[in-house]
């Protein structure tokens, strides 16, 4: 998803699936994603001070019964590679079939006089 002038929706789109073609045959770089994972960590850090994310994690570890005690955990930021994150883009990320959706702004109608 992107926002831009009406004009350059086309060349903006055609960039986009480029990105997303390099991205499944060389995949991230390992540093952005590190930055992926301190972003969060930093995250999760403010969101265990808050009593809606507990309600949340609590709701949903009862609901698809997950041990509660795993809501602190970070280790679901340490487990993917760069070597998965191309693996999966190359599952999700098809571009064989897919939609395309473009919003154009309405035309402002002219004042009365």
């Amino acid at each position: 998803s992107f926002g831009s002038a009406p004009e350059r929706v086309e060349e903006l789109t055609e960039v986009v699936f480029r990105e997303i073609e390099a991205f499944k045959t060389e995949g991230p770089v390992g540093e952005d994603v590190e930055k992926v994972r301190q972003t969060g960590r930093r995250t999760k850090e403010t969101s265990l001070r808050e009593n809606r994310y507990w309600a949340s994690q609590l709701l949903s570890a009862a609901r698809f019964d997950r041990d509660p005690r795993e809501i602190q955990s970070y280790h679901l930021l340490d487990w993917f590679s760069v070597d998965q994150v191309r693996e999966a883009a190359r599952l999700y990320l098809r571009t064989d079939n897919y939609a395309l959706f473009t919003l154009y702004p309405e035309k402002a109608e002219q004042p009365r006089p």
